[in-house]
């Protein structure tokens, strides 16, 4: 019955993830991608070699099945055949769909060029494609610092975690230098089961004490989810 009510708690939560600079992904229960925010996010998209006779209400109808259109601005001075248009919508996700739809498409009888107002020093447009992003967290568990009293039991000690499985898992383990100190050498032994004991870490040569690091996870049931 708990578990089961753990389990209908989860359902519906989502969280945000960074995966570079201002990029950020939300992602939602079985890891579905619900949102992608490139930070590069605009409601404008400016259309290019659109013939200069083009009305703005023939760029709204073009742009309408993509979004509400709420600004359609053309050049005050036409001294061209073709014009650069700019356009607001009410959403960016409709610009974005629209800059991907309409670019080097057949419009009002010509070839028209379809771009968010992205600019660099390097590139004066950007083009996103399909790719994999691997969002990498901590899987739930815990740490420990055990202290021993010579270098070679403490050697010993991180040669158990190097060879042997704890529980189904190898544990990473490495000499600490400052605090804790918790004994004449200081070992560090990262993920270990949520429901490890001072009495299991014997297991690594026997340690002369036991000292915990601050759980990754608070809610170690829902950790387990």
């Amino acid at each position: 019955m708990a578990n089961s009510t753990l389990q209908e708690t989860m359902e519906g939560r989502t969280w945000t993830v960074k995966v570079h600079d201002h990029a950020r992904v939300k992602l939602g229960p079985g890891f579905d991608i619900q949102e992608l925010q490139t930070g590069f996010e605009t409601p404008w998209i400016y259309l290019g070699n659109v013939p200069g006779h083009v009305r703005d209400e023939e760029i709204t109808e073009l742009l309408k099945p993509f979004g509400k259109v709420v600004d359609v601005k053309l050049p005050a001075y036409i001294g061209n055949p073709t014009i650069l248009v700019r356009a607001r919508f009410e959403m960016p996700e409709s610009a974005r769909d629209a800059s991907t739809v309409l670019h080097n498409a057949q419009a009002f009888g010509v070839m028209i060029t379809a771009r968010l107002p992205m600019h660099t020093a390097s590139l004066s447009n950007a083009v996103f494609k399909d790719a994999s992003v691997r969002i990498r967290w901590e899987a739930p568990s815990r740490t420990a610092y055990c202290g021993y009293s010579t270098m070679k039991l403490a050697e010993a000690g991180m040669q158990v975690a190097r060879d042997k499985a704890f529980r189904d898992r190898y544990i990473h383990a490495s000499v600490h230098v400052g605090l804790p100190v918790v004994g004449v050498v200081t070992i560090r032994f990262r993920g270990l089961p949520l429901d490890v004991t001072k009495e299991d870490m014997a297991w690594f040569a026997k340690p002369d004490d036991v000292v915990w690091a601050r759980p990754n996870y608070k809610d170690f049931d829902l950790a387990r989810i």
